[in-house]
């Protein structure tokens, strides 16, 4: 087996117990939300908060209406405030009520589904309106600006002396939305309800573009990879973390700080498969001295530090490709600053603000338009003076993509951009040792992973060695690990788990130990020693759920991995008599049985081994 598809297997695996993937992302996203909202009611509410108080200051109580054409413009601004008043309080309803609790964002979630045809309504009704209060205003301005248009144009005939005014008030008048008839604090109202209307436009239109540039799964990479273990990566960002070789790792400590507070180009992680690379990029984006370190790099400028995780095993292509992560930093880098959307997309901004209407538009995010948009804001020398950019892109050796764009044009591209605009952009990268990145990057500063983990994987052994009570056995355990890893953390991770199944089979320490002198220490050949581990006898069903796992990724439900406990049901009673079971007829598992729980994972463990995480 392919180590990176052995590798992409054990993340669908654990992707396998995902329910309800698109309920479950709608809650996360309201939770992570500062308002408690998802992104897209956030943006409903905004626009409607703005349409009921320009509304409601278009027909000021304190004031009457003068002609026929004002009532009727007053009646239609009641009606959108009313709208207004009914989107609000749905947009209230279906918020949870209570934050940060996962229970009321899963309420709020189903919810949104609920009334979502409700809430399209509205919107709908709003929206035309608004339409009609513009056409009314309309109606109400061209024939006055006609009539003044025209008493100008007689003066004119009658006193050349008063030509050069004329045309002056002429061309006024035609780009003005003076109206006699209106009170003048009717006409400073509708000029601030037009100036603001072009405002909400512009909303929509970068709103539009981020939903162009959004996709599936664009997240899912970077949400599987594990969290660092207790005291772990510390020693690129804390002098007083605890290392094995002190030198090395205050090496790669300056190295990595001086590069973010003050230098340029491209930090390069490199690394063995499974040496825990993909974690650390994660630790560095997510640590605070990274942060206060590129402060200090960006000065008086804004500072924007954003990620992508190239996934070879994922199902989409996107999640692989040079396209995909165009979207997803331009995405990120957008959402953070929607100004820059007018110099990024300036053709598609154009056309989605000069239509008057709040609809939804949408654009093809081919390559080409997602790297000219990259490259007119690091042309653009507004964006040079105010804005500082800091990529973190991981796993370029997972990036996969049409013939024409293979790893060569890939890392062009990436050092095409810090040559653009050094002073504005610069990005820390992971890969494997291959030969195009290694030569690629040859010119910047550069960290060899697997020389500075070794304390890192001993903590990680200890810890998960604590079952064992002689200290002596521990260690010497924990040394010998950590010796046949050869810097490769995954390895270490897969062997201790096998260490454990074989304690909790009654296996003493003395047999593993023989057995670990024999175990390969690559990954590829670890794997198969891993599969052809499992008994001849159960095979044939771990086949079956490796099959299985495979299979879901094609389909658009989600199962859980307790689809697994039918898979003998199934047999038995062969497919036809299994699809008419009722649901209480199959085997079933009590999540609150500890007991049951522990036997059925030990069951199950039997046939996936250590390939399926804690």
């Amino acid at each position: 087996m392919e180590a990176l598809t052995a590798i992409g297997l054990i993340a669908n695996i654990v992707q396998f117990v995902d329910l309800g993937a698109k309920l479950i992302g709608s809650a996360k996203e309201m939770r992570d939300s500062a308002s408690g909202m998802t992104v897209e009611n956030k943006s409903l509410e905004e626009v409607t908060i703005e349409m009921r108080d320009l509304t409601s200051r278009l027909d000021p109580p304190t004031t009457k209406a003068k002609s026929d054409d004002e009532k009727a413009l007053r009646r239609l601004a009641q009606e959108c405030r009313e709208l207004s008043d009914q989107i609000l309080r749905l947009l209230k309803k279906v918020a949870p009520s209570k934050p940060n609790s996962t229970l009321r964002y899963m309420r709020s979630a189903f919810k949104n589904i609920k009334y979502k045809d409700e809430m399209r309504e509205l919107e709908d009704k709003l929206a035309k309106c608004r339409d009609q209060l513009h056409l009314q205003f309309s109606k109400l301005t061209s024939l006055e600006v006609q009539g003044q248009l025209h008493a100008l144009a007689t003066l004119a005939h009658t006193n050349d002396g008063m030509l050069r005014t004329m045309e002056q008030q002429m061309k006024r008048l035609r780009q003005g939305t003076c109206v006699a008839s209106l009170s003048v604090e009717a006409q400073d109202q509708i000029k601030t309800l037009l100036g603001l209307t072009r405002l909400t436009l512009e909303g929509k239109a970068a709103h539009n573009i981020l939903s162009s540039l959004a996709f599936d799964e664009m997240r899912t990479r970077a949400e599987t990879i594990q969290e660092e273990h207790c005291d772990t990566f510390r020693w690129i960002v804390d002098p007083n973390a605890e290392v094995d070789d002190t030198t090395l790792a205050s090496n790669a400590r300056e190295l990595y700080l001086s590069w973010l507070s003050r230098g340029r180009g491209i930090f390069h992680v490199a690394g063995k498969l499974g040496s825990g690379k993909s974690t650390l990029m994660k630790f560095l984006f997510d640590h605070p001295e990274t942060q206060q370190q590129l402060l200090k790099w960006a000065g008086e400028a804004k500072l924007v530090v954003i990620n992508h995780f190239f996934w070879k095993p994922g199902k989409q292509s996107l999640q692989k490709s040079f396209n995909g992560m165009m979207r997803t930093l331009l995405f990120d880098l957008l959402d953070a600053h929607p100004e820059l959307t007018k110099i990024a997309f300036p053709g598609a901004w154009a056309r989605m603000t000069e239509e008057d209407k709040f609809s939804e538009f949408r654009i093809p995010m081919s390559l080409q338009i997602t790297l000219d948009a990259l490259l007119a804001l690091l042309n653009d020398e507004a964006v040079q003076r105010s804005y500082r950019f800091c990529f973190f892109i991981d796993a370029l050796d997972e990036f996969e993509d049409s013939p024409q764009h293979d790893d060569r044009y890939m890392v062009d591209a990436l050092r095409s951009w810090v040559q653009t605009s050094p002073n504005t952009i610069k990005l820390c990268v992971s890969s494997r040792e291959h030969n195009v990145f290694v030569n690629a990057f040859a010119d910047g500063p550069r960290i060899r992973l697997q020389e500075l983990t070794r304390h890192d994987m001993e903590c990680f052994t200890r810890s998960k060695l604590g079952s064992i009570p002689e200290a002596a056995i521990r260690e010497r355990l924990t040394h010998d690990i950590v010796d046949r890893s050869d810097g490769i953390f995954l390895w270490v991770v897969l062997v201790i788990k096998q260490l454990r199944q074989a304690l909790e089979d009654g296996r003493d320490t003395s047999s593993f130990e023989e057995e670990l002198a024999t175990l390969p220490t690559e990954l590829e050949e670890l794997f198969e020693h891993l599969l052809k581990s499992i008994p001849k006898s159960q095979r044939k069903k771990a086949s079956q759920i490796f099959s299985m796992v495979q299979e879901h990724e094609t389909l658009p439900i989600k199962l859980s991995l307790l689809s697994c406990l039918h898979l003998d049901t199934y047999q038995a009673d062969q497919q036809e008599k299994f699809a008419t079971k009722r649901l209480s007829a199959l085997p079933s598992l009590n999540m609150q049985d500890e007991y049951e729980l522990h036997t059925w994972s030990k069951q199950l463990g039997h046939y996936y081994k250590a390939i399926v995480k804690d």
